[in-house]
């Protein structure tokens, strides 16, 4: 080898080579920067998705109670007005606050009335209702699954006037949860979802999208308060337990990113489960 092409060879090897290894351990840090960050902002957007659906369970359960303590509603029970009560809750009342299902139940626990598929709820929240209702004369709400969807319901005693005696029966509002529901914390990247089971319920505009299909062949029923998940063009998903009022794990509510920014950082196999 001349002289020339080994001072070439020797610059090569002494400058060239430390740069390249310098630009790729700067991508690759980079690369990591960026997808911390990214799941980072998920489980911030995560977190306010699933205040909104507290919220949203604070608002159906004060619903409830404003609309149980009217002294008409428990003078029609009293009396068995059972036309009053098919006018003015079971027909009235699922058109205009969007119930999937109510039930009305007397002082006694015997159903009076009711609106919607009562067999597709978990008999388990009936029990429930009626115990909280008519022994404790509580008002409560919470999550429960109805047939193979998580509902948001609210159940409580129907009251006097001012709340004040026994109550005349108890009422309980159901409302089924799509991820439509959460259409605020959709963007052309991201989008919220459900899995029940192993079920996932996604909206209509993105059921045909590959990163779905990938997605219900990875995702399982789980027993992890939250977790996250990696697809294989760098799609990320987290998603977070949601509890019915005995604790048990109903379902997840999840988000989905399909951000292209980290896809280089998929092939780091450490990051391909992150368990929270």
């Amino acid at each position: 080898m001349r002289f020339g092409q080994k001072i070439s060879l020797s610059f090569f090897l002494i400058g060239v080579i430390p740069i390249i290894a310098l630009a790729l351990l700067f991508y690759n840090l980079n690369a990591r920067f960026l997808l911390d960050n990214k799941i980072q902002h998920l489980w911030s957007s995560l977190a306010s998705l699933e205040s909104l659906l507290n919220q949203e369970k604070t608002s159906l359960d004060s619903t409830l109670q404003d609309y149980t303590i009217w002294s008409d509603h428990y003078q029609a029970l009293l009396e068995g007005n059972e036309s009053w009560i098919e006018e003015n809750i079971i027909s009235w009342v699922p058109e205009h606050f969007g119930m999937d299902l109510v039930v009305l139940w007397d002082r006694t626990g015997k159903k009076f009335a009711s609106a919607g598929d009562l067999t597709s709820f978990n008999s388990d929240i009936q029990d429930l209702a009626l115990k909280r209702a008519l022994e404790d004369h509580q008002f409560f709400s919470g999550f429960e699954l109805m047939g193979s969807s998580l509902a948001l319901f609210s159940a409580g005693p129907v009251l006097p006037n001012e709340g004040k005696g026994a109550p005349a029966g108890a009422l309980l509002f159901v409302r089924s949860l799509k991820p439509e529901d959460f259409s605020l914390f959709q963007s052309e990247n991201s989008f919220p979802l459900l899995l029940v089971g192993k079920e996932l319920q996604v909206p209509q505009d993105r059921a045909s999208i590959p990163e779905i299909e990938e997605l219900r062949k990875k995702v399982k029923g789980e027993s992890a308060e939250s977790f996250s998940l990696f697809l294989s063009n760098g799609a990320i998903f987290v998603s977070k337990a949601i509890l019915n009022p005995q604790g048990k794990t109903l379902g997840y509510l999840g988000l989905l990113d399909l951000s292209r920014e980290v896809v280089q950082a998929k092939q780091n196999p450490q990051r391909a489960w992150l368990p929270q």
